[in-house]
């Protein structure tokens, strides 16, 4: 599943924030926050089995229960800013 731009969810009030009861990412399923926002995750629970993938700029996951078995994965490495790098300062 991708989310490309901020939606409401029902029970969620700001662009970004999802509230979902479980979310169990099955092995080689992909789930990719793309848009340029804090995407937030509230959850009771949260499984990504092995070649499962979360993929996010900028993510915050509460959840009561989170497994992340052996190959499962949440990347959010090289996702900052496009100019970053040697000698540039922010």
């Amino acid at each position: 599943m991708t989310i490309f731009t901020p939606i409401h969810f029902q029970g969620s009030t700001a662009a970004g924030k999802f509230s979902i009861s479980t979310v169990n990412l099955l092995a080689g399923g992909v789930l990719e926050m793309l848009g340029e926002i804090r995407y937030q995750l509230v959850l009771s629970s949260l499984t990504v089995y092995p070649s499962g993938t979360i993929q996010a700029a900028d993510l915050l996951i509460e959840t009561k229960d989170a497994n992340i078995q052996e190959g499962g994965v949440i990347n959010l490495s090289e996702r900052g800013f496009k100019e970053g790098g040697d000698g540039w300062w922010f």
